[in-house]
Parts: C-alpha cells; structure tokens; sequence
C-alpha cells in the first residue's frame, strides 16, 4: 500500500490542534498529515488518521478540536519544517496564527483552514480514526494549493478557484 499511494495526488493538510484545559491554553500540536479525507456533507464531516504512539496523540484526543489547514504553494518550506524533526515550540514559531471558533490554531495565507471539533474516534491496527465535524471554513481564491504526488510537491496553477 505505502508503494503504491505516492500515485494518488493529494493537497498538503496539516492537522492542527491547540488544547486547552481550565480555560488555559498550552502547547500547539502540528503534524503533517496524508489521511485525511471528507465523509459527508450533512453535517459536515471529515475523518483523519492518527497513530497512537504519535507524541501529538493524547492531545487531539484530549481536547476534541483540531483545525485541518491546507496549504499553499509558497508554504512548501513549512510542510517541510513540520514534517521533519523539529521541536513543537520550532513548528509554532513558523508562520502566523489565530485561533478559530473552536480555539484551534487556524494558519494565516493557508489556502483552506477546516476548524473541527472531533465527534467519534474508532481504533484500526496501529491508528484512530477521528470523524470531525466541521464547525467553521475559511478560504483564499487567490492562491494555488500546494499538492503531494509520487513524493514530491507539486501545484495546479488556476486550479485553486475549484474549492
């Protein structure tokens, strides 16, 4: 399976999730993510994947929001920086924030930013799934979505006003 997914393009999304607790917030927590993927309309719901033994797991468990950020074509050096080995705090430092209705952290200039709150988890082998329902969605036109296909990034140059 592993070989034969670099044939499937895929756009750039990055689950991004702040938690909170007592009215607190602390760490962000940003990995790059391949398994994400849309499930219905009514309501609005995504799923993403996520292995157990990732260092960010408790906390997308734990606080039930994450915000899906989709990046653009001139962000390709964050993709890189989050999909390498760098400290949480080096991944926050990059780029600019806001929080979105759920307090998830929503990336500035991505291309579409989904704010979710996580509804169910189901365990398959090593991962859960988590159903995310979609609570708020934010977009630029302007911009071309930076993709993933046959290990290397790629765009579609007018391809952005599709979404």
């Amino acid at each position: 399976m592993r070989r034969r997914r670099p044939g499937q393009p895929t756009g750039v999304p990055r689950r991004d999730v702040q938690p909170c607790s007592g009215g607190q917030r602390h760490h962000h927590r940003r990995p790059t993510a391949t398994a994400v993927c849309s499930v219905t309309d009514q309501p609005p719901t995504l799923l993403v994947c996520i292995n157990r033994s990732a260092s960010v797991y408790e906390t997308f468990i734990g606080n039930g929001t994450l915000c899906v950020n989709t990046l653009c074509n001139s962000q390709q050096a964050l993709s890189n920086l989050f999909g390498g080995k760098t400290s949480q705090e080096e991944r926050f430092a990059a780029g600019h924030w806001e929080s979105g209705v759920t307090g998830a952290p929503l990336l500035e200039g991505a291309k579409l930013a989904l704010d979710c709150k996580v509804t169910q988890a189901v365990s398959v082998g090593t991962h859960d799934i988590l159903f995310c329902q979609v609570v708020d969605i934010r977009h630029q036109d302007a911009s071309d979505a930076l993709l993933y296909f046959g290990r290397q990034y790629h765009h579609l140059p007018g391809a952005a006003a599709a979404v």
